[in-house]
């Protein structure tokens, strides 16, 4: 059986494979970092110059804070920053970061090395990777689930198991919690919108619910679509104010997106988040009318608690 000891989580963060800080200067263009965000997937960059960092920008702060009619190349990175962010130190531990994490209920944070100097990122993806790397064999016997007959959820393999049993040892993590079904992640509120929704209704939507994720619906059942700010990044900033605002969400969600049931164990959400790199799984019911939308964090704050790090 494979399983994870809590000892792996007092690691400090240096020892992983992170990614580099982008540092971009104050006086930068925000159209600048809308571009490296869209090229290099990274949702987080550093503002300052000389190794001297005043800030930072998430794709989180654009979306919130920036009005989508406005050509980004006429702003400066600085008016969008957050000055003095959460910062991590390469001696931090494992247990800390996910600590740190699940209070604060950021997905990513900037890293100082051992001489105090901004160079890189600890987000979820690192931790996740780092996590599922401890179950490969477990996780490739679940596989995924593209296509699922809703009157066959659970597969034959986890009869042998029980929920009680996926976190009886406190000091493993065992290959069982992977079993978790969905319903038992707790969530954060599901937002819905109508697929004739505007892209400036759903953008407006995604600010004053601070949702990460809007389910995109026909007549509030049928799952057509998603949109997440990454989608706002990508496909409506980078036109530089040369979008109509009133044209339909359809235009630029993600279509047709993946969903699990919520009998489904949350190994089929993590194996579909390894082999396609996206961040929220939209649980849906027997008829697949959507429930939830559980994020990687989510699943993190819920393993936090089942491993009672604390």
């Amino acid at each position: 059986m494979e399983e994870l000891s809590v000892t792996e989580f007092d690691r400090d963060i240096g020892e992983l494979e992170l990614p580099a800080l982008k540092l971009m200067p104050p006086d930068s263009s925000l159209y600048e970092a809308i571009l490296y965000f869209k090229d290099n997937r990274q949702g987080l960059i550093g503002i300052g110059d000389e190794g001297k960092m005043s800030g930072i920008l998430t794709e989180w702060d654009v979306v919130h804070h920036f009005d989508p009619g406005i050509d980004p190349s006429d702003v400066k990175v600085s008016e969008l920053a957050i000055e003095n962010p959460v910062t991590l130190y390469s001696e931090n531990t494992l247990y800390e970061v996910m600590n740190v994490m699940g209070r604060r209920n950021l997905p990513a944070f900037p890293v100082c090395d051992e001489d105090g100097k901004p160079k890189f990122i600890f987000n979820t993806e690192v931790l996740f990777h780092y996590l599922t790397s401890f179950f490969k064999d477990f996780l490739s016997t679940l596989g995924t689930k593209e296509n699922w007959d809703p009157t066959k959820a659970v597969q034959a393999f986890t009869e042998g198991f029980s929920y009680s049993e996926t976190m009886e040892d406190d000091s493993s993590l065992h290959q069982n919690y992977f079993l978790t079904p969905f319903e038992r992640i707790p969530s954060s509120k599901l937002v819905k919108i109508d697929k004739s929704t505007t892209i400036k209704e759903a953008w407006t939507a995604i600010v004053e619910q601070k949702t990460e994720a809007l389910v995109i619906t026909d007549y509030g059942t049928k799952l057509v679509g998603i949109l997440t700010p990454r989608d706002l990044i990508i496909k409506v900033l980078t036109q530089k104010g040369n979008v109509d605002l009133k044209s339909p969400v359809t235009e630029y969600m993600t279509s047709a997106p993946h969903s699990l049931m919520y009998k489904h164990p949350i190994g089929y959400g993590v194996n579909h988040f390894l082999k396609y790199g996206y961040k929220h799984m939209i649980v849906v019911d027997e008829d697949r009318i959507p429930l939830k939308v559980v994020s990687l964090l989510e699943i993190f704050s819920h393993l936090i608690d089942k491993v009672k790090l604390n």
